[in-house]
């Protein structure tokens, strides 16, 4: 691959001979990625974000373009992005509406208020501010409400595993308080590493640019959610 120059975070490359036979790529096609993937990883264990570029001024709008921005919050809303989806989004972006804005759209807030709704008649206790980042996760990641009760009911159990394991602990050390956050957290990431690419777990914590940190957490939690709910008989 050769490497024609660095925007806005992405590098384009131009695939060569060589790279028909090694990725299947087009020769003379231009492929961009995330600069940040090809560092920390290499061209062969990272995935072009835009592919088969017949020009360089098309791998140069895809990287500074508004359809770069608008590809990147869809991908944020679902885990099946389409043209139309993207292309509404950026005639969006276009008239100058904010980004920030259209990370959450108008069906999403109604499913944020079911969802918060089904947290709170199963926690009735749960703060407040824990309770607006549950809904405002799954909201994102567009959790049914029923998904979201198996989902909370697979939780018990684990909380319930949980607890046993302390109430032994406790015979023998001090108040575990934060070795339970310690666990819950190691948990969380035992199941991610299991489930999701390693790059993705280094991007999510180390990538330069907080709209990418931003959108490889977002897969993260898509994905541990997703298996979660598939665990309790949920939809997938």
């Amino acid at each position: 691959m050769n490497r024609i120059k660095s925007l806005n975070g992405y590098t384009i490359f131009q695939a060569g001979p060589r790279d028909v036979k090694k990725y299947g790529f087009t020769e003379g096609d231009f492929y961009v990625y995330f600069s940040s993937d090809v560092r920390d990883f290499g061209i062969v264990n990272s995935s072009p974000e835009f592919e088969s570029c017949g020009s360089l001024e098309e791998a140069v709008a895809n990287c500074a373009g508004n359809f770069a921005i608008a590809k990147e919050i869809v991908e944020g809303r679902t885990t099946a992005a389409s043209m139309e989806e993207i292309a509404e989004v950026e005639k969006q972006l276009d008239a100058g509406v904010d980004p920030d804005s259209l990370d959450v759209s108008d069906n999403d807030l109604d499913a944020r208020e079911e969802i918060a709704a089904v947290v709170a008649a199963h926690s009735p206790h749960i703060d407040p501010e824990l309770l607006d980042r549950i809904a405002d996760a799954a909201a994102g990641l567009h959790i049914a409400p029923e998904t979201m009760q198996q989902i909370l009911a697979g939780f018990d159990k684990v909380v319930e595993t949980v607890k046993q394991v302390a109430a032994a602990l406790l015979k023998v050390l001090r108040p575990i308080a934060e070795w339970a956050t310690s666990i819950a957290r190691r948990f969380y990431e035992a199941i991610a590493a299991g489930i999701v690419p390693g790059k993705w777990l280094h991007l999510a914590k180390h990538a330069k640019k907080a709209r990418v940190r931003k959108k490889y957490r977002s897969r993260i939690r898509r994905a541990v959610f997703t298996a979660l709910a598939s665990e309790g008989g949920g939809s997938s």
